[in-house]
């Protein structure tokens, strides 16, 4: 992780990455609540992997 500028405007993105779809989406809502925010995005899984993903 590195310092950024508070000068220069940008784009975060946080991928939440847990066990099932409600947990993955409600940790996404939190996150979304601290800040402005389009939303989270929809959940997906990838396959071979034990984890629902969300980004925020």
């Amino acid at each position: 992780m590195r310092s950024i500028s508070p000068v220069r405007a940008g784009l975060a993105a946080v991928e939440v990455a847990v066990g099932d779809g409600e947990t993955a989406a409600a940790a996404a809502r939190a996150l979304c609540s601290l800040w402005w925010s389009s939303g989270p995005s929809r959940n997906w899984r990838v396959p071979g992997e034990n984890v629902v993903r969300v980004r925020a």
